[in-house]
């Protein structure tokens, strides 16, 4: 008995994101980022799957709905951004963000819905290294589109009215940090959901994962300054605490 195992490629991203404002202070820090991207379609838009013709034992092949695609095949823009709020001595933030993809048309004639969502945490640090966020967060999805003079949808029937939709949910996550190293399980709860025409989804979703960050360019501290082992770029010439995690400044030797 042999499996096959194939390895399917989407998209490739770029999204750089711009600090546009930042300021810290001994009761906390504000900052503003922006950002804009770029997804290319760097995987297939057209996997078909075998069929064999019952009666005559002809092949041919049906192309997959777009859903089911590892990549739509189009070029799209993104736009983002973040408004942070950190409160250092209740070690405490609240922070908003705002992501909107404009989705482009594909060579065969199909148009993804854009999406548009926006989310409102709550963030609290305890126990020096553990965090819990809150999150509301709003999802749209605009219905798939679809060029008529093509009429690449009439080879798979596929429903353009059964996409898209508008979502409100509630995320709790918790996290756990040890320096560069970050745990973290998070959950959706949705408050409102509805979907166009008959959709198959997962109601409720749960996610946990491991992340780890690196810095190609490490900041030069100087002797005696204080800094977080977590945000080395939070400096201090006396002791204080983390704006942005709470944390209290350790002393480079």
């Amino acid at each position: 008995m042999s499996q096959d195992i194939f390895l399917k490629i989407g998209d490739l991203i770029l999204f750089p994101r711009y600090n546009a404002y930042h300021h810290v202070s001994t009761k906390g820090n504000f900052d503003v980022t922006v950002g804009v991207g770029l997804k290319l379609p760097v995987g297939s838009y057209t996997d078909s799957l075998k069929q064999i013709e019952p009666f005559s034992g002809s092949i041919y092949y049906l192309r997959k709905p777009p859903a089911v695609q590892p990549s739509t095949g189009a070029q799209d823009f993104i736009f983002y951004a973040l408004v942070f709020k950190g409160f250092a001595k209740q070690k405490f933030r609240i922070f908003t963000n705002m992501l909107y993809i404009r989705k482009g048309w594909n060579s065969l004639g199909e148009k993804s819905g854009d999406y548009a969502s926006a989310g409102l945490f709550l963030s609290k640090s305890f126990l020096k290294n553990a965090g819990a966020v809150l999150e509301l967060k709003g999802e749209h999805i605009e219905h798939l589109k679809l060029n008529n003079d093509l009429l690449s949808m009439g080879f798979y029937n596929y429903d353009t009215y059964a996409t898209g939709g508008n979502r409100l949910m509630l995320v709790p996550q918790l996290s756990y940090s040890f320096k560069s190293l970050n745990v973290f399980a998070s959950t959706e709860i949705p408050l409102y959901q509805f979907v166009n025409g008959t959709q198959i989804a997962s109601q409720y979703l749960f996610s946990a994962g491991i992340s780890y960050k690196f810095f190609p360019f490490k900041k030069q501290i100087a002797s005696g300054t204080y800094y977080c082992e977590m945000h080395p770029d939070v400096t201090s010439d006396k002791p204080a605490k983390c704006p942005k995690c709470g944390m209290d400044l350790i002393q480079k030797k």
